[in-house]
């Protein structure tokens, strides 16, 4: 099965991070000048699913850190 995730480029580090750790096979596709496409290939949805909120829970963080700087 492959999966497919849409994100803003600035998340590719963390979302890489996520991936590479637990060894999961991707490949990036650059969308737009702001976004790219991550295709993920995972045996179950069920598996791959805390990987992908765990990274977006770490942009998260990020971002509402970069705000406080504002």
């Amino acid at each position: 099965m492959i999966v497919g995730v849409m994100i803003d480029n600035w998340k590719l580090p963390i979302f890489r991070k996520h991936l590479d750790t637990i060894g999961y096979t991707y490949t990036e596709k650059k969308l737009t000048g702001e976004h790219t496409l991550i295709r993920i290939s995972c045996e179950f949805i069920e598996k791959i699913t805390p990987i992908i909120m765990a990274a977006h829970e770490e942009c998260t963080k990020v971002k509402c850190i970069d705000c406080e700087d504002n």
